[in-house]
């Protein structure tokens, strides 16, 4: 099933480039491949010839069939972070209704390099990991955020649905809608302990973590993936990043198995990361981990709403990496430990 959806992407791949370059631009023979990555999407890469339009190396990104909206701010926050000078890809195509094999999709460019993620195979690079990412994300975090609103407004993104601090009222939302009563003291938690709206605001990557990182020699190329893009306090970012490193699922690696001990070197590497960020930038680890613990809410009400009637919007599609059982476990401790609420399955 997988060959054939895959061979229906690219030939509707293939046409869509031919009509996009009009009939000047192809793709290159043998150049269409998959590459790792992407929990939510699937990402290909592909060369390209005889456009002049375009360059030569390119990335398409599918998404799941109702989600053309990502299309549309995707494109956007990566064009506008581009146009900014920041180190991020641009979109050349996707986000005008197109489809490819009746699925949403953005074209962009290849970034050189390869993912932060795939140097761990590498011993010396391990200690350099959570290095690189305090650095980067601080430096992330310390660019005024009014510059890309203007952006994004200017491209007709409401980018008031994109404040960070709005995740609490969805939380809210989606525990009444889908009728989970286990979280209402989360709730409740997660609204008395809510921070004031901050006076200056931060773009927050929402997803930063070593697979949307390209690196070449150890040197950032790239951040990719900006699908959850928020503008909030840093500590939004850096405490989503804390909870992608504890609560992440490890039944794709294999570290089910000694799930303890994995868990121990994921805690330790977070904490390094925590430390070189706080080497670039100021942070509070008091609201990093409320907003990690929020984070963590908002995947767990969409696991425990299935079999609701309430709107698609707030259940977990299949295949959602927060439903698997050794990140539902992470996720439930996280919250014991924070919040010290204890909610069953």
């Amino acid at each position: 099933m997988a060959d054939e959806s895959h061979a229906r992407i690219e030939s509707d791949l293939r046409a869509h480039i031919s009509q996009l370059t009009g009939g000047r631009g192809s793709v290159e023979e043998g150049s269409f491949a998959r590459l790792t990555g992407g929990f939510d999407t699937q990402v290909f890469a592909f060369r390209v010839s005889g456009a002049e339009s375009l360059p030569s190396e390119l990335v398409l990104r599918v998404f799941r069939e109702n989600e053309a909206h990502r299309t549309i701010l995707e494109s956007a926050v990566h064009n506008a972070s581009a146009d900014a000078g920041h180190p991020v890809p641009r979109v050349f195509s996707g986000f005008s209704g197109e489809r490819i094999a009746g699925r949403p999709f953005i074209i962009m460019e290849r970034v050189k390099g390869s993912t932060l993620l795939q140097t761990a195979a590498n011993p010396a690079a391990m200690a350099e990991i959570p290095k690189l990412m305090g650095r980067v994300h601080a430096r992330l975090h310390s660019i005024d955020a009014s510059g890309l609103i203007r952006a994004l407004e200017r491209g007709g993104v409401d980018t008031r649905q994109l404040m960070a601090d709005n995740l609490v009222g969805w939380v809210a939302e989606a525990v009444e809608a889908c009728g989970v009563k286990e979280m209402k003291p989360l709730v409740e938690w997660l609204q008395e302990n809510a921070p004031p709206v901050p006076d200056r605001l931060s773009v927050c990557h929402g997803d930063f973590h070593p697979g949307n990182m390209m690196v070449e020699d150890m040197r950032l190329t790239g951040i990719i993936d900006w699908g959850n893009v928020k503008f909030g306090r840093p500590e939004y970012d850096v405490g989503v990043t804390q909870m992608l490193f504890t609560c992440g699922p490890l039944e794709a690696t294999g570290g089910v198995d000694s799930e303890e001990a994995t868990r121990a070197i994921l805690e330790q590497a977070a904490a390094a990361y925590i430390h070189f960020y706080t080497e670039h930038g100021p942070l509070n680890e008091d609201l990093a981990a409320y907003y990690g613990t929020l984070r963590a809410a908002h995947a767990l009400v969409r696991v425990m709403g299935r079999g609701s009637d309430a709107a698609p919007r707030f259940i977990a599609p299949d295949g959602y990496a927060w439903g698997l059982p050794s990140a539902l476990r992470a996720i439930r401790k996280l919250i014991e430990r924070s919040a010290g609420i204890s909610i069953s399955a």
